[in-house]
């Protein structure tokens, strides 16, 4: 039985939504998989093919498309999305989530390091599976995941999530993800304090 994990609602006055559910994401659906530099902002995904999430594919969710080779029987394992943001003023920001929709297993890093991974084994590569199938509730839940705010850099930024499929006859896949952060409040004031710009350029 699915159990619907608990998502903190923070005071709107400090919420600030960094990446929005439905953003546009690059990403690679064809050909071996990327170098490690794909995770890191100096990468060129020019080439990449780009798109609003929720992205995948085999639901009526998906708003984006993603090829899964030439053999439904033997689907590619892992697809990678990118995309970048910018933050002005990183320090003003107390915390820093994530809301993470995936069928079925993802690893997210922001500027190249690794911040949080969810239905997948300690080590992987391209070709390791997800732990289980979402099914079901699973399937569309935007998963909570607390991360550093430390990995944020001022400035231009860049979160990479590589999505893996329990298998290579998996019938589905999906992805979408949000970022957020609770901003500091000023002493001795009832507002909060912080810039966020979005980047909807990727």
């Amino acid at each position: 039985v699915f159990e619907a994990p608990v998502i903190e609602a923070w005071d709107p006055s400090v919420l600030r939504t960094i990446v929005p559910v439905g953003s546009v994401w690059k990403f690679a659906d064809e050909g071996p998989a990327p170098p490690a530099s794909w995770r890191s902002g100096s990468f060129d995904d020019s080439a990449w093919k780009s798109g609003p999430a929720p992205l995948g594919y085999g639901d009526d969710w998906v708003l984006t498309a993603v090829s899964f080779g030439d053999d439904s029987e033997a689907k590619r394992i892992t697809t990678h999305f990118r995309r970048s943001f910018t933050v002005d003023t990183p320090e003003e920001l107390a915390e820093l989530r994530i809301r993470l929709r995936r069928d079925d297993g993802a690893i997210v890093y922001v500027n190249g390091v690794e911040v949080t991974r969810d239905n997948m084994p300690p080590e992987s590569d391209s070709e390791t599976p997800a732990i289980m199938a979402a099914s079901g509730p699973a399937e569309e839940w935007y998963f909570p995941h607390s991360i550093p705010t430390k990995v944020l850099r001022k400035g231009v930024n860049v979160i990479a999530v590589e999505i893996h499929q329990s298998g290579g006859s998996s019938s589905d896949l999906s992805f979408d993800l949000a970022l957020e952060g609770r901003a500091r409040r000023a002493p001795n004031t009832a507002e909060a304090i912080t810039s966020v710009t979005i980047d909807e350029s990727h």
